[in-house]
Protein backbone atom coordinates (compact mmCIF):
# COMPACT_ATOMS: atom_id res chain seq x y z
CA UNK A 1 0.00 0.00 0.00
CA UNK A 2 1.52 3.58 -1.03
CA UNK A 3 0.61 6.24 1.50
CA UNK A 4 0.87 9.74 0.45
CA UNK A 5 1.57 12.89 2.68
CA UNK A 6 -0.72 15.82 2.38
CA UNK A 7 -1.67 19.09 4.18
CA UNK A 8 -5.04 18.71 5.99
CA UNK A 9 -6.94 22.63 6.65
CA UNK A 10 -9.42 22.74 9.24
CA UNK A 11 -11.23 25.48 8.90
CA UNK A 12 -12.11 27.63 12.36
CA UNK A 13 -15.23 29.46 12.87
CA UNK A 14 -15.69 32.95 13.78
CA UNK A 15 -17.54 32.63 16.84
CA UNK A 16 -15.79 29.80 18.41
CA UNK A 17 -12.82 28.62 19.36
CA UNK A 18 -12.88 24.35 18.46
CA UNK A 19 -11.42 22.61 15.37
CA UNK A 20 -15.02 22.81 13.31
CA UNK A 21 -16.88 22.52 11.39
CA UNK A 22 -15.18 22.10 7.68
CA UNK A 23 -12.04 20.23 6.91
CA UNK A 24 -10.75 20.11 3.66
CA UNK A 25 -8.26 18.20 2.17
CA UNK A 26 -5.37 18.78 -0.56
CA UNK A 27 -3.01 16.45 -1.50
CA UNK A 28 -1.50 15.08 -4.85
CA UNK A 29 -2.14 11.36 -5.90
CA UNK A 30 -4.33 10.64 -3.27
CA UNK A 31 -5.99 7.79 -5.36
CA UNK A 32 -9.56 7.24 -6.31
CA UNK A 33 -11.17 6.84 -3.04
CA UNK A 34 -10.75 10.01 -1.64
CA UNK A 35 -13.67 11.73 -3.24
CA UNK A 36 -16.19 9.25 -2.06
CA UNK A 37 -14.85 9.71 1.04
CA UNK A 38 -14.50 13.66 1.48
CA UNK A 39 -17.97 14.05 3.30
CA UNK A 40 -16.91 11.51 5.94
CA UNK A 41 -13.28 13.01 6.60
CA UNK A 42 -15.13 16.51 6.44
CA UNK A 43 -18.32 15.39 8.83
CA UNK A 44 -18.84 17.06 12.14
CA UNK A 45 -20.90 16.30 14.81
CA UNK A 46 -20.13 18.69 17.46
CA UNK A 47 -16.43 17.46 18.46
CA UNK A 48 -14.99 18.43 15.12
CA UNK A 49 -14.17 16.73 12.18
CA UNK A 50 -13.32 12.86 11.30
CA UNK A 51 -10.34 13.60 9.69
CA UNK A 52 -8.56 15.52 12.71
CA UNK A 53 -9.23 13.02 14.99
CA UNK A 54 -8.30 10.08 12.85
CA UNK A 55 -5.13 11.97 12.26
CA UNK A 56 -4.67 12.19 16.31
CA UNK A 57 -4.34 16.07 15.57
CA UNK A 58 -6.52 17.46 18.25
CA UNK A 59 -4.53 16.32 21.11
CA UNK A 60 -2.47 19.55 22.86
CA UNK A 61 1.37 19.62 22.36
CA UNK A 62 2.21 18.46 25.41
CA UNK A 63 0.73 14.78 24.86
CA UNK A 64 3.52 12.56 24.30
CA UNK A 65 1.48 10.12 22.20
CA UNK A 66 1.58 12.86 18.89
CA UNK A 67 4.82 13.37 17.51
CA UNK A 68 5.92 16.92 16.88
CA UNK A 69 5.66 17.22 12.94
CA UNK A 70 2.16 16.78 14.15
CA UNK A 71 1.54 20.01 16.28
CA UNK A 72 -0.85 22.17 14.86
CA UNK A 73 0.73 25.64 13.64
CA UNK A 74 -1.51 28.28 12.89
CA UNK A 75 -2.02 29.88 9.29
CA UNK A 76 -4.34 32.66 8.62
CA UNK A 77 -7.78 31.66 7.77
CA UNK A 78 -7.68 27.96 10.39
CA UNK A 79 -5.19 25.56 11.20
CA UNK A 80 -2.68 23.96 9.23
CA UNK A 81 -1.26 19.98 10.06
CA UNK A 82 1.60 19.16 7.97
CA UNK A 83 2.76 15.31 7.32
CA UNK A 84 -0.54 13.82 7.76
CA UNK A 85 -0.47 10.28 6.07
CA UNK A 86 -4.03 9.69 4.21
CA UNK A 87 -3.57 6.06 3.25
CA UNK A 88 -4.01 5.26 7.13
CA UNK A 89 -6.85 8.16 7.07
CA UNK A 90 -8.50 6.63 4.57
CA UNK A 91 -8.51 3.11 5.75
CA UNK A 92 -10.08 4.95 9.17
CA UNK A 93 -12.85 7.07 7.54
CA UNK A 94 -13.81 3.57 5.56
CA UNK A 95 -13.66 1.57 9.07
CA UNK A 96 -15.79 4.56 10.57
CA UNK A 97 -18.46 4.30 7.78
CA UNK A 98 -18.46 0.78 8.41
CA UNK A 99 -19.05 0.66 12.08
CA UNK A 100 -21.54 3.84 12.02
CA UNK A 101 -23.67 1.61 8.82
CA UNK A 102 -23.40 -1.61 11.42
CA UNK A 103 -25.55 0.67 14.05
CA UNK A 104 -22.76 1.33 16.58
CA UNK A 105 -23.69 4.38 18.69
CA UNK A 106 -22.06 7.68 18.63
CA UNK A 107 -20.12 7.30 21.54
CA UNK A 108 -18.79 4.08 20.01
CA UNK A 109 -17.79 5.62 16.77
CA UNK A 110 -16.35 8.68 18.74
CA UNK A 111 -14.17 6.29 20.87
CA UNK A 112 -12.91 4.52 17.99
CA UNK A 113 -11.74 7.74 16.39
CA UNK A 114 -10.13 8.63 19.55
CA UNK A 115 -8.49 5.02 19.56
CA UNK A 116 -7.34 5.40 15.89
CA UNK A 117 -5.94 9.02 16.28
CA UNK A 118 -3.62 8.10 19.30
CA UNK A 119 -2.60 4.99 17.30
CA UNK A 120 -1.96 6.50 14.24
CA UNK A 121 0.12 9.42 16.25
CA UNK A 122 2.04 6.80 18.02
CA UNK A 123 2.56 4.92 14.28
CA UNK A 124 4.66 8.31 12.94
CA UNK A 125 6.72 8.71 15.78
CA UNK A 126 7.62 5.29 15.35
CA UNK A 127 7.76 5.51 11.11
CA UNK A 128 6.09 2.42 11.00
CA UNK A 129 2.52 2.12 8.63
CA UNK A 130 -0.78 -0.19 9.00
CA UNK A 131 0.52 -2.30 6.32
CA UNK A 132 3.61 -3.48 8.51
CA UNK A 133 2.79 -3.42 12.05
CA UNK A 134 3.51 -6.68 14.00
CA UNK A 135 2.72 -8.14 16.93
CA UNK A 136 5.55 -6.56 18.77
CA UNK A 137 4.83 -3.25 17.64
CA UNK A 138 1.27 -3.32 19.14
CA UNK A 139 2.66 -4.75 22.75
CA UNK A 140 4.87 -1.68 21.97
CA UNK A 141 2.20 0.85 21.92
CA UNK A 142 0.52 -0.85 24.35
CA UNK A 143 3.50 -0.60 27.03
CA UNK A 144 3.52 2.72 25.59
CA UNK A 145 -0.32 3.77 26.96
CA UNK A 146 0.37 2.03 30.33
CA UNK A 147 3.67 4.79 31.20
CA UNK A 148 0.63 7.65 30.85
CA UNK A 149 -2.57 5.95 31.37
CA UNK A 150 -4.32 3.87 33.49
CA UNK A 151 -4.99 0.11 32.88
CA UNK A 152 -9.03 0.67 32.07
CA UNK A 153 -8.44 3.71 29.91
CA UNK A 154 -5.72 1.47 27.86
CA UNK A 155 -8.26 -1.13 27.70
CA UNK A 156 -10.46 1.03 25.70
CA UNK A 157 -7.91 1.65 23.32
CA UNK A 158 -7.20 -2.05 23.04
CA UNK A 159 -11.08 -2.80 22.55
CA UNK A 160 -10.99 -0.41 19.70
CA UNK A 161 -7.76 -1.61 17.99
CA UNK A 162 -9.04 -5.41 18.18
CA UNK A 163 -11.83 -4.54 16.33
CA UNK A 164 -10.29 -2.08 13.58
CA UNK A 165 -7.25 -4.79 12.93
CA UNK A 166 -10.17 -7.88 12.37
CA UNK A 167 -11.97 -5.42 9.85
CA UNK A 168 -8.93 -4.95 8.09
CA UNK A 169 -8.19 -8.69 7.91
CA UNK A 170 -11.80 -8.93 7.03
CA UNK A 171 -11.81 -5.96 4.44
CA UNK A 172 -8.31 -7.46 2.66
CA UNK A 173 -6.30 -4.58 3.93
CA UNK A 174 -3.90 -7.21 5.71
CA UNK A 175 -3.54 -11.07 5.18
CA UNK A 176 -2.86 -11.29 8.86
CA UNK A 177 -4.40 -9.96 11.75
CA UNK A 178 -1.64 -8.56 14.55
CA UNK A 179 -4.35 -7.79 16.64
CA UNK A 180 -6.03 -11.35 17.21
CA UNK A 181 -4.00 -12.27 20.51
CA UNK A 182 -4.42 -8.74 22.21
CA UNK A 183 -5.77 -9.41 25.52
CA UNK A 184 -7.01 -6.60 27.85
CA UNK A 185 -5.42 -5.64 31.07
CA UNK A 186 -6.77 -6.85 34.48
CA UNK A 187 -7.84 -3.58 35.82
CA UNK A 188 -9.33 -2.92 39.68
CA UNK A 189 -12.56 -2.46 39.88
CA UNK A 190 -13.69 0.83 40.52
CA UNK A 191 -17.23 1.68 42.20
CA UNK A 192 -19.43 3.98 40.15
CA UNK A 193 -20.51 6.93 41.28
CA UNK A 194 -24.62 7.18 42.18
CA UNK A 195 -26.56 8.83 43.64
CA UNK A 196 -27.72 8.65 47.18
CA UNK A 197 -30.91 8.14 48.66
CA UNK A 198 -31.07 11.70 49.68
CA UNK A 199 -30.02 12.80 46.43
CA UNK A 200 -33.15 11.09 44.88
CA UNK A 201 -35.63 12.61 47.29
CA UNK A 202 -34.28 16.10 46.13
CA UNK A 203 -35.39 14.63 42.67
CA UNK A 204 -38.52 13.74 43.33
CA UNK A 205 -39.24 16.94 45.56
CA UNK A 206 -37.83 19.11 42.86
CA UNK A 207 -40.15 17.17 40.20
CA UNK A 208 -43.08 17.88 42.64
CA UNK A 209 -42.42 21.51 43.52
CA UNK A 210 -41.26 22.83 39.09
CA UNK A 211 -45.11 21.15 38.64
CA UNK A 212 -46.06 24.75 38.14
CA UNK A 213 -43.06 26.22 36.89
CA UNK A 214 -42.06 26.81 33.33
CA UNK A 215 -42.81 24.12 30.85
CA UNK A 216 -38.75 23.42 30.16
CA UNK A 217 -37.75 23.99 34.04
CA UNK A 218 -40.50 21.37 35.08
CA UNK A 219 -39.44 19.12 31.59
CA UNK A 220 -35.79 18.48 32.97
CA UNK A 221 -37.05 17.05 36.53
CA UNK A 222 -39.60 14.81 35.39
CA UNK A 223 -36.71 13.33 33.12
CA UNK A 224 -34.63 12.96 36.05
CA UNK A 225 -36.72 10.89 37.95
CA UNK A 226 -37.89 9.16 35.00
CA UNK A 227 -34.12 8.17 34.11
CA UNK A 228 -33.98 7.24 37.68
CA UNK A 229 -36.91 5.15 37.79
CA UNK A 230 -36.73 3.45 34.43
CA UNK A 231 -32.81 3.48 33.68
CA UNK A 232 -33.02 4.23 29.99
CA UNK A 233 -30.25 5.47 28.71
CA UNK A 234 -30.56 9.21 27.68
CA UNK A 235 -30.76 8.57 23.77
CA UNK A 236 -33.24 5.89 24.56
CA UNK A 237 -35.40 8.12 26.59
CA UNK A 238 -35.34 11.17 24.45
CA UNK A 239 -36.45 8.75 21.39
CA UNK A 240 -40.09 8.05 23.39
CA UNK A 241 -43.29 9.20 21.61
CA UNK A 242 -46.35 9.38 23.99
CA UNK A 243 -47.45 6.44 23.02
CA UNK A 244 -44.77 4.53 24.22
CA UNK A 245 -45.54 5.18 27.51
CA UNK A 246 -48.90 3.40 29.31
CA UNK A 247 -49.78 5.41 32.19
CA UNK A 248 -52.52 3.43 32.79
CA UNK A 249 -50.45 0.09 32.66
CA UNK A 250 -47.50 1.35 34.29
CA UNK A 251 -44.98 0.56 31.68
CA UNK A 252 -42.91 1.58 28.88
CA UNK A 253 -42.20 0.31 25.11
CA UNK A 254 -37.98 1.09 24.65
CA UNK A 255 -37.85 0.79 20.57
CA UNK A 256 -34.71 2.89 20.25
CA UNK A 257 -32.06 1.01 21.79
CA UNK A 258 -28.39 1.10 22.11
CA UNK A 259 -28.50 -3.63 21.63
CA UNK A 260 -31.12 -3.01 18.46
CA UNK A 261 -34.05 -4.71 20.54
CA UNK A 262 -37.42 -4.06 22.51
CA UNK A 263 -37.82 -3.95 26.06
CA UNK A 264 -40.65 -3.09 28.40
CA UNK A 265 -39.99 -1.31 31.53
CA UNK A 266 -42.29 -0.41 34.46
CA UNK A 267 -43.40 2.87 35.73
CA UNK A 268 -43.95 3.47 39.46
CA UNK A 269 -46.90 4.78 40.22
CA UNK A 270 -44.91 8.14 41.79
CA UNK A 271 -43.42 8.65 38.01
CA UNK A 272 -46.82 7.41 36.63
CA UNK A 273 -48.64 10.73 37.91
CA UNK A 274 -45.57 13.07 37.13
CA UNK A 275 -46.20 11.93 33.43
CA UNK A 276 -49.99 12.17 33.06
CA UNK A 277 -49.18 15.56 34.45
CA UNK A 278 -45.86 16.09 32.18
CA UNK A 279 -48.49 15.01 29.12
CA UNK A 280 -51.19 17.60 29.85
CA UNK A 281 -48.52 20.79 30.43
CA UNK A 282 -46.52 19.59 26.95
CA UNK A 283 -49.67 19.09 25.28
CA UNK A 284 -50.16 23.09 26.41
CA UNK A 285 -46.93 23.86 25.68
CA UNK A 286 -47.03 22.29 21.71
CA UNK A 287 -49.91 23.94 21.33
CA UNK A 288 -48.80 27.35 21.96
CA UNK A 289 -45.65 27.40 20.26
CA UNK A 290 -47.42 25.53 17.69
CA UNK A 291 -44.58 22.68 16.99
CA UNK A 292 -44.55 19.10 17.63
CA UNK A 293 -42.12 18.72 14.21
CA UNK A 294 -41.53 14.82 15.34
CA UNK A 295 -44.05 14.13 17.91
CA UNK A 296 -41.43 12.96 20.66
CA UNK A 297 -42.20 12.82 24.11
CA UNK A 298 -39.32 15.13 25.67
CA UNK A 299 -39.44 18.19 23.40
CA UNK A 300 -36.89 20.88 23.08
CA UNK A 301 -37.56 24.49 23.57
CA UNK A 302 -38.66 24.77 19.78
CA UNK A 303 -40.63 21.70 19.49
CA UNK A 304 -38.42 19.19 18.14
CA UNK A 305 -36.16 16.45 19.53
CA UNK A 306 -34.56 17.38 22.97
CA UNK A 307 -30.95 16.85 22.20
CA UNK A 308 -28.93 14.74 24.57
CA UNK A 309 -25.90 17.48 24.79
CA UNK A 310 -28.94 20.07 25.73
CA UNK A 311 -30.65 17.59 27.95
CA UNK A 312 -26.85 17.20 29.45
CA UNK A 313 -26.82 20.67 29.93
CA UNK A 314 -29.67 21.28 31.92
CA UNK A 315 -29.07 18.66 34.39
CA UNK A 316 -26.16 20.49 35.39
CA UNK A 317 -28.05 23.54 35.50
CA UNK A 318 -30.81 21.29 37.96
CA UNK A 319 -27.84 19.86 39.82
CA UNK A 320 -26.20 22.84 40.48
CA UNK A 321 -30.02 24.10 41.79
CA UNK A 322 -30.13 21.08 44.02
CA UNK A 323 -26.80 21.20 45.33
CA UNK A 324 -25.69 17.61 43.46
CA UNK A 325 -22.56 17.59 42.36
CA UNK A 326 -21.99 15.91 39.22
CA UNK A 327 -25.79 15.64 37.93
CA UNK A 328 -26.05 14.32 34.18
CA UNK A 329 -28.59 11.68 32.59
CA UNK A 330 -26.00 8.35 32.88
CA UNK A 331 -25.55 8.51 36.91
CA UNK A 332 -29.16 8.16 36.57
CA UNK A 333 -28.79 4.94 34.99
CA UNK A 334 -26.43 3.97 37.65
CA UNK A 335 -28.31 4.75 40.60
CA UNK A 336 -31.16 2.58 38.81
CA UNK A 337 -28.85 -0.07 39.00
CA UNK A 338 -26.89 0.66 42.03
CA UNK A 339 -30.73 1.30 44.08
CA UNK A 340 -31.99 -1.69 42.34
CA UNK A 341 -29.16 -3.92 43.44
CA UNK A 342 -29.13 -2.38 47.11
CA UNK A 343 -32.95 -2.99 46.91
CA UNK A 344 -32.64 -6.81 46.75
CA UNK A 345 -33.14 -6.96 43.03
CA UNK A 346 -31.33 -10.23 40.95
CA UNK A 347 -28.75 -9.26 38.57
CA UNK A 348 -30.39 -11.14 35.86
CA UNK A 349 -33.55 -8.18 36.44
CA UNK A 350 -31.41 -5.25 36.82
CA UNK A 351 -29.91 -6.84 33.24
CA UNK A 352 -33.47 -7.27 31.19
CA UNK A 353 -34.93 -4.05 32.57
CA UNK A 354 -31.76 -1.60 31.95
CA UNK A 355 -30.98 -3.36 28.59
CA UNK A 356 -27.54 -4.64 29.40
CA UNK A 357 -26.39 -7.75 27.61
CA UNK A 358 -23.20 -8.39 28.98
CA UNK A 359 -23.49 -9.52 33.25
CA UNK A 360 -19.73 -7.99 33.74
CA UNK A 361 -21.16 -4.87 32.69
CA UNK A 362 -23.91 -4.81 35.81
CA UNK A 363 -21.52 -6.12 38.01
CA UNK A 364 -19.72 -2.87 38.00
CA UNK A 365 -22.81 -1.56 40.25
CA UNK A 366 -22.15 -4.30 43.32
CA UNK A 367 -18.74 -2.58 44.26
CA UNK A 368 -20.33 -0.71 46.32
CA UNK A 369 -18.59 2.91 48.10
CA UNK A 370 -17.56 2.80 52.13
CA UNK A 371 -20.67 5.02 52.42
CA UNK A 372 -22.67 2.25 51.21
CA UNK A 373 -21.03 -0.40 52.89
CA UNK A 374 -21.44 1.33 55.92
CA UNK A 375 -25.14 1.86 55.46
CA UNK A 376 -25.36 -2.30 54.39
CA UNK A 377 -23.48 -3.05 57.69
CA UNK A 378 -25.69 -0.74 59.74
CA UNK A 379 -28.74 -3.02 58.73
CA UNK A 380 -27.09 -6.47 58.74
CA UNK A 381 -24.65 -6.24 61.11
CA UNK A 382 -24.90 -9.45 63.57
CA UNK A 383 -24.63 -7.68 66.64
CA UNK A 384 -27.75 -5.66 65.27
CA UNK A 385 -30.38 -8.08 66.92
CA UNK A 386 -28.02 -8.62 70.27
CA UNK A 387 -27.81 -4.62 70.76
CA UNK A 388 -31.44 -4.01 70.73
CA UNK A 389 -32.66 -6.77 72.78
Amino acid sequence: MVYTQCKVSVEMSSNTSKHNPDATVAARSVGPRLPRLVSTLTSDNGRGSTVSRLAGLRAPASDPLVSQDAHPAKAKGGIEYETVVVGEILQGAEFIAAMRASGRASGTLHSYEYALGKFHAWERAQECDEATVTRRDLAAFINHLLNRHPPQAVNNLVGALRVYFRWLSVEGFRLDNPADRLRFLRAQPQPVRSLSLEEVRLLREAAAVRRTWPFLQYRCAVLAIFLVDTGLRIGEALALRPGDVDTKAGSVLVRSTKTRSLRIVPLSNVVRRHIRRYLRRRATYVAAKHEDRQGLLFVSATGDKWQPNCARKAFKSLGRDLGIPDLHPHICRHTFATLSLLNGAPLPAVMALGGWRQLATVQRYTYLTDRQLAEVHARSSPLRKVEER
